[in-house]
């Protein structure tokens, strides 16, 4: 349906996560600037963090980084935001197989010489 029909498929998730997070929030943190699997989605499979957003327990800013400032970062937009601590988390690393290093009689098994069967099983390697 996604690929078919990807502003409906937008248009179910936005609400959604409009029905979640309240009518307070702003939903331009939620709103991606491009369709459903046109990139990947941030899914919150149990929706723990849209109830801690709705209590105001904690908020969403979206923006980029223009620098680290004394007591936080400041955003591009002009924002300073202050932070006891920073964690980076920018970016997605894929490991096929979880970087499993795998042999037969000692040896290595390369996972591009074969097919991989439901994400688990590879072809001509005893499973």
């Amino acid at each position: 349906l996604a690929s078919e029909k990807p502003e409906l498929m937008k248009k179910f998730l936005l609400k959604n996560v409009r029905m979640r997070i309240g009518k307070d929030v702003d939903m331009k943190h939620f709103t991606p600037t491009y369709n459903p699997w046109e990139q990947r989605l941030c899914a919150v499979p149990d929706g723990d963090l849209f109830k801690i957003v709705k209590q105001g327990k904690a908020s969403i800013e979206t923006d980029e980084i223009d620098h680290f400032t004394k007591n936080g970062i400041l955003l591009k937009s002009g924002k300073e935001l202050e932070a006891d601590i920073i964690v980076s988390a920018t970016g997605l690393n894929i490991q096929i197989l979880c970087g499993l290093k795998a042999t037969i009689d000692g040896v290595p098994i390369s996972t591009n010489d074969h097919m991989l069967y439901k994400g688990v099983l590879l072809s001509d390697v005893p499973n």
